[in-house]
């Protein structure tokens, strides 16, 4: 399925959040499909006291990330100034979309060859569509912007990087 490219931190949130009820997400959809000011949604981006942006909700990941550790394109004309995904959410996004079409088209090439029976063609389908949908864990995300403030970013570089790689040495 293609996505208009206006569309995929809509659909990338509603996958992250395939299994919650409407209500819960409902202003969050409104929020993302609402006309942006100058100003960052507070479901999106978290900016300091200084008003700079030191957090962004990643569309992909459905997790908030420290833009100093985690990259992020740039964006004009977004609320933020940054891209709604990380350029490793987008990768992997991509990557993904790639992976579903090459399986699916596999998989008709299987069918016609025979090699796979029509009964099975509905559980094949289900895996793809699972494997599309899943979403690795990320050592810099965060479920709640609280719990990203909280977070001791340079312990975790720390805990990721073996000591003769360290970045703080």
């Amino acid at each position: 399925m293609s996505v208009k490219k206006a569309y995929t931190n809509l659909i990338s949130f509603l996958e992250v959040n395939a299994d919650k009820k409407i209500k819960s997400v409902l202003e969050e959809i409104k929020d993302m499909c609402s006309a942006k000011s100058a100003g960052s949604s507070a479901t999106t981006a978290y900016r300091n006291e200084d008003g700079v942006v030191t957090f962004i909700r990643c569309g992909y990941f459905g997790l908030w990330m420290p833009v100093s550790h985690v990259e992020f394109s740039p964006k004009a004309g977004s609320a933020s100034g940054y891209s709604p995904m990380s350029k490793e959410g987008t990768n992997l996004w991509s990557k993904q979309q790639r992976d579903e079409k090459k399986a699916k088209e596999d998989l008709l090439n299987q069918m016609v060859a025979g090699d796979i029976k029509h009964e099975d063609l509905g559980a094949l389908m289900e895996q793809i569509e699972i494997d599309r949908l899943a979403r690795p864990t990320h050592p810099f995300g965060f479920e709640t912007i609280e719990e990203a403030l909280a977070a001791d970013l340079n312990a975790i570089v720390a805990a990721d990087t073996p000591a003769s790689e360290s970045l703080f040495a």
